[in-house]
């Protein structure tokens, strides 16, 4: 007999029965039948629910989103159409820096911009990419059309 994959449940409070229940439906769904179940209590969970099994964890609580959207803040993702010297990175390493604080920087070369840069900084996006240009002008013209 194949040995049962253990699930560890974490929450702010006990599960109730009803919860328990549609947990293990769930559960059994994506991973079989052949489960234990670890039901965990940590005050310290804000909302939701964590889920472990073996090394891979489902972080749904209030508090992993927090987290998760606090990391997407702090990367910055810089496309350009050519590779940037050191010293284009440098100056806008410096320039970011002033505005957002410490990022962690993505550098990334993707031709079809044709030329300019696109930034992207957790939710805030700028493009003054050659590529979005022309496809502005193009808008306004067929507009005007």
């Amino acid at each position: 007999m194949a040995e049962k994959t253990q699930v560890i449940v974490t929450t702010a409070h006990q599960l109730t029965p009803e919860q328990e229940k549609l947990l293990k439906s769930k559960l059994a769904k994506k991973i079989g039948k052949n489960f234990e179940l670890v039901k965990q209590v940590d005050k310290g969970v804000i909302g939701g629910i964590k889920l472990s099994v073996g090394n891979k964890v489902k972080d749904a609580t209030i508090g992993g989103g927090i987290a998760e959207l606090e990391s997407q803040l702090k990367k910055a993702t810089i496309l350009s159409a050519i590779k940037l010297g050191q010293a284009q990175k440098q100056k806008i390493k410096q320039t970011l820096k002033k505005k957002y604080g410490e990022l962690d920087y993505h550098f990334v070369v993707d031709p079809d911009i044709i030329g300019g840069i696109k930034l992207s900084i957790g939710f805030n996006e700028y493009d003054a990419t050659i590529r979005t240009k022309l496809n502005k002008l193009k808008q306004h013209i067929l507009e005007k059309l």
